[in-house]
């Protein structure tokens, strides 16, 4: 059999094995005939093990290497950093969208509200608050808060004035336009056409 650990590493040592111990060709042992059914195996420095494995060779197979592991490491910091903004605009945009399809809802759901209980409604724009809110325009009530404190975007006063108007019929007292601008300073607008249909653009 082969040595235990305890045979010295790094210098030039003569085992005896039996023959079916002689396929070590690929592990860059030489290999002499005795002619008396041994093999007589020249180990240049390497220790073997019981298992018949170098443990040099087994350590190579091991994972990967500290340098490997920091030049992946230095890969993927630049492509973060690389992407850092252009993700930020886009969550950004993707935001202001977002809001914009919710006041246009808003929006909707007031004219559909004025046509189905056959009343005006007013729908009024608090800049400082960050809410829109949806009331009765001739009694007293509030039908509806939508607030968008948290959503990091800047809605811009109606060109018609803080105040929408729609009548029973669905009608818009005047057409406007509305402005929802992001973090990134991008617009989005969206408009209440005299018939009080609402379209993003």
């Amino acid at each position: 059999m082969f040595p235990r650990d305890n045979a010295k590493p790094r210098e030039l040592v003569m085992y005896s094995v039996p023959a079916p111990y002689n396929t070590f060709s690929h592990l860059g042992v030489d290999q002499r005939g005795t002619g008396l059914g041994e093999h007589v195996i020249l180990v240049r420095g390497i220790r073997l093990r019981e298992g018949g494995m170098p443990k040099e060779l087994q350590m190579q197979e091991q994972g990967w290497s500290l340098t490997e592991i920091l030049i992946v490491l230095a890969i993927m910091g630049i492509m973060s950093v690389l992407a850092g903004p252009s993700y930020q605009a886009l969550a950004a945009r993707v935001q202001a969208h977002s809001v914009t399809a919710e006041i246009a809802s808003e929006l909707r759901l007031a004219r559909q509200l004025a046509m189905a209980r056959r009343e005006r409604l007013r729908v009024i724009f608090d800049r400082e608050g960050r809410t829109i809110t949806l009331r009765r325009a001739d009694a007293e009530g509030i039908l509806h808060v939508y607030q968008y404190a948290d959503k990091r975007v800047v809605v811009e006063e109606p060109t018609a004035g803080s105040e929408l108007l729609f009548h029973p019929s669905g009608r818009s007292a005047t057409p406007t336009t509305i402005r929802v601008r992001d973090s990134q300073g991008r617009e989005t607008t969206f408009t209440v056409s005299i018939t009080g249909r609402v379209s993003v653009s």
